[in-house]
């Protein structure tokens, strides 16, 4: 009896990968997810990633994010503050409450796609799971809708039922929500079919 291999991957690695054109760009993708090891020293905003949950679930005052930001190496001390600066302008005076995210996946047959929010907030009174968008480049609305559905149709262990699934770019204090529209039934089975050719391809090469 022949063992299916399982593959689990990112959120981004798998919208990075379904917006590539077909091609040998979907393979040079594929390729890179399978055998490139993941190293911390590479992961730019590892540091600020783990500390806004913990700033806002710790209920902590500014001066934690903004130590972490001070705290970053050189080469991403700019960056860092410039990221907290316009995350402290994105929250403003809102009413925040924090509430577990839970965990959430995405499957197709033998494929699972981690989903999960990095927070869960309250922004006045309204619920919100809210993945953290860092990169410096905008992101579009094409990725966002995307990614959006792909997070609105996973499976979720959290238990705020009606919490909106939402994109933080951080960088420009924007949030994108996610929909209800029934045309993104488009945009799953689409998503459907770049899965099935993302395990196409791990399994030939």
């Amino acid at each position: 009896m022949k063992i299916i291999e399982k593959i689990s991957i990112s959120l981004t690695q798998f919208i990075d990968f379904s917006l590539k054109p077909s091609g040998p760009g979907k393979v040079t993708s594929v390729r890179k997810i399978k055998y490139d090891t993941y190293n911390v020293a590479t992961d730019f905003w590892k540091a600020l990633r783990e500390a806004i949950p913990k700033f806002h679930e710790g209920e902590m005052s500014f001066d934690y994010l903004e130590h972490v930001a001070l705290q970053a190496h050189d080469n991403r001390r700019a960056r860092y503050i410039a990221a907290v600066k316009a995350y402290k302008k994105f929250l403003g005076k809102k009413e925040i409450e924090w509430f577990d995210p839970g965990k959430s996946f995405w499957t197709f047959e033998n494929l699972s796609v981690k989903s999960a929010a990095e927070i869960g907030l309250y922004i006045n009174d309204e619920p919100k799971l809210i993945k953290l968008y860092f990169k410096q480049d905008p992101i579009d609305k094409r990725r966002s809708k995307t990614a959006l559905a792909l997070m609105g149709s996973s499976t979720r262990t959290d238990t705020i039922s009606d919490a909106a699934q939402s994109i933080l770019d951080v960088n420009k204090g924007k949030l994108y929500i996610g929909s209800d529209n029934k045309g993104e039934e488009d945009i799953l089975l689409a998503l459907k079919g770049e899965a099935a050719q993302f395990i196409q391809i791990w399994n030939s090469i």
